[in-house]
């Protein structure tokens, strides 16, 4: 198998599994016994993920001999870079459609009062950090704060909503990710470049 094939291999892995990861936490299936039905997404991630390493020894043969260990540093630090950014940018799209999710879960509430509405939209955008809190760790937050009955029962239901649609998003944007990688590995060359050896003189015929 060469590189391209490999790197092909994997992107076409990681798309799959973000993909069937993302429709484990579509609004058809229970959120609390998705469990072990993530598996097979994550395996495909996970395999993806292995495949993709041998860009490193793609890079590191392309270089000569003489600069082989720049070129691996580099290499590894822009692994590093790629791998902190991507884990940024997942956080980015799970808080944020988090936050709007749940803003537009809260306002549509037919249960809450419009009273209620209005201050739970006022505390969640003064709040400072967001994270998608299970159910449990909801529900305790809002009886210490004195919130319960159906208006808890209420607001655990829109949160567990908006927590399915912001891990849903942030799995779609990795897979979008990896989409584009597909697409850069395309330009990949389809074999082992030959190496260019010596000039071989050609003889002149005698006068």
């Amino acid at each position: 198998m060469t590189h391209r094939t490999a790197q092909l291999w994997a992107f076409s892995l990681m798309t799959a599994g973000c993909v069937a990861v993302a429709v484990m936490f579509g609004p058809r299936w229970d959120l609390s016994a998705v469990g072990l039905a993530l598996t097979p997404g994550l395996l495909l991630v996970g395999f993806g993920r292995g495949m993709a390493t041998t860009a490193n020894d793609l890079v590191q043969s392309a270089a000569p001999p003489e600069e082989v260990s720049d070129v691996t540093g580099l290499s590894r630090t822009a692994t590093y870079l790629g791998s902190s950014f991507g884990v940024a940018l997942a956080g980015a799209f799970m808080t944020t459609t988090l936050l709007l999710a749940f803003e537009a879960g809260v306002k549509d509430s037919t249960v809450l009062s419009s009273a209620q509405r209005h201050r739970v939209v006022q505390a969640v955008e003064h709040q400072v950090q967001v994270t998608a809190a299970t159910d449990d760790a909801v529900r305790a937050r809002l009886a210490s704060q004195g919130v319960t009955g159906a208006a808890a029962d209420e607001l655990v239901r829109v949160n567990a909503e908006a927590r399915g649609r912001a891990l849903a998003v942030a799995a779609l944007g990795m897979g979008v990710l990896a989409v584009v990688g597909f697409l850069l590995a395309l330009g990949l060359p389809r074999g082992p470049a030959t190496p260019a050896g010596p000039a071989v003189p050609t003889a002149r015929p005698p006068a």
